[in-house]
Parts: structure tokens; sequence; C-alpha cells
């Protein structure tokens, strides 16, 4: 699944469209109500079923680009896990609804849901929360042609993927980060940060083969940055670091 709203005009993120899933923290099933302890009241294991049945219809309705609709399934599920006192599904349902403004070109809306997804985040101590909520913070103010902030919110997400070893996600913000850089005419750095974005993905890689895992879908968005990271070693007359790169991501294309 794409996300419509990361297909921006501006060369800034032009070449990659991140899964909705992805700028999620990837501890949120949406697909499974959460356990709750046998002596949570009835009306609240009913709440939390509503919740998780709304969050599914919401990805549907994404899939199918009826965001408005979705926009309505998420808040009512946003609604419900506040009814529960579930602070971490409410802060996953917020940044949902800020990933959902940002596909229907509201950034205001979408910064002041990520922004108090991350202040929640924050609050409990939920480190993949707060992760996913400053990369999407990124994100948006790469939408918004504010280069610098988006790549200080990256570099704050960092850590957290790091810490949390989800390095599917750091190996993406890793290249956001890049391709901000580009923008602001940091061409060494922006490379520094393609190459460690290389490194997991390799690493990510040799896992899955030594595991025998498929390649997930996914992998194909790092096709056209990767391809650009080749091109820029190459003018700076590194051709072999440049077909090192072309042949990892073959696999892939």
């Amino acid at each position: 699944m794409l996300l419509p709203s990361l297909r921006f005009k501006q060369p800034l993120l032009l070449s990659i469209a991140l899964p909705l899933t992805l700028l999620m923290p990837a501890a949120v099933p949406l697909t499974q109500a959460q356990e709750p302890p046998i002596e949570i009241a009835p009306t609240s294991i009913q709440l939390n079923e509503e919740a998780n049945r709304l969050l599914d219809q919401g990805m549907d309705q994404f899939d199918a680009d009826q965001y408005q609709e979705a926009l309505q399934s998420f808040q009512a599920a946003l609604e419900r896990f506040r009814q529960n006192g579930d602070r971490y599904y409410e802060a996953a349902a917020l940044n949902i609804l800020g990933v959902v403004y940002g596909s229907m070109g509201q950034p205001q809306q979408a910064i002041e849901h990520h922004q108090q997804a991350l202040s929640i985040g924050q609050a409990i101590s939920a480190l993949d929360l707060e992760a996913a909520a400053l990369n999407n913070l990124g994100t948006v103010y790469a939408f918004i042609n504010q280069p610098q902030q988006a790549i200080e919110y990256y570099q704050q997400a960092l850590p957290l993927y790091r810490e949390t070893d989800d390095r599917y996600r750091e190996m993406m913000s890793l290249v956001l980060i890049a391709e901000a850089l580009i923008t602001q005419n940091q061409t060494d750095l922006a490379i520094d940060y393609f190459g460690q974005s290389v490194e997991v993905f390799a690493a990510i890689r040799a896992e899955q083969i030594a595991q025998d895992v498929y390649i997930p879908s996914d992998f194909k968005l790092l096709k056209e940055p990767y391809h650009r990271y080749a091109e820029r070693l190459r003018q700076q007359n590194r051709p072999q670091e440049a077909q090192q790169v072309l042949d990892l991501i073959r696999e892939v294309e």
C-alpha cells in the first residue's frame, strides 16, 4: 500500500512513497484486538474490539483512496481508545490520523496529530510511538518545503529506531534524511546517510536469505533513491561502489 501524500511533486520525496504501516509504530496490530486483562469489564472489551474493527475498516478505505471515510473510521477508533484509557493505542491512532490528513493535503492538521502522538509516546516512554511520530513530522515538514526541520525530526527518530532494533524503518528513515540533505546541497553528508542505509539493507537481506525469507515488496521503494545514490557515487569517480549498490538492489527490481 502506497501513501499518496508522499508522492509529492517536490523533489525531496518524489523517489520514495512509504506504506502507511511504515509510518506507524511497528508494534501496533491493526487486525487483532489487544488482549485485555480478565478483570476488564465487558463494555471495555467491546470498545476495544470495535476500535480494532474501525481501524481495519479505515485501512481498507484508505487503500481505496476514500480518505474522508477513512478519516471518520480512524477518528471513531481514536475515541474508543480514549474511552478505554488506552494511551498507547490512542497515540497510534493519532499517528494514523496525521498520515491521513497529510494524504488529504492538510499538513497543519497532520502536524497537530503527530505532535499529540509524540507527547503521549514521551509520556508513557513508548519509543516506537515516539519514533513514528518524529519520522512522520519530518515527512510533513519535507512536504511543506522546510527540509531543515524535516532533517532535525528524522535525526531524532533514527536513534529511537536503532534502540528498538527496528532496522527496516531505520533504513527508510536514513534514505529520507539523505534525500532531504540533497535539497540542502549537503551532498557528502547525504552520501554518508545513503551509505548507512545500504549497509542496513544489506544486513537485512543477508538475514532474510539465510532464513529463506521472501523479499518484501516494500523493498522496491528503494530502487529509485538507491539508483540516484549510485549515480552520485559515479559522479565522485567511485564506480566500483556505485556498482556494488546496483548489484545489491538488482534482486528487488
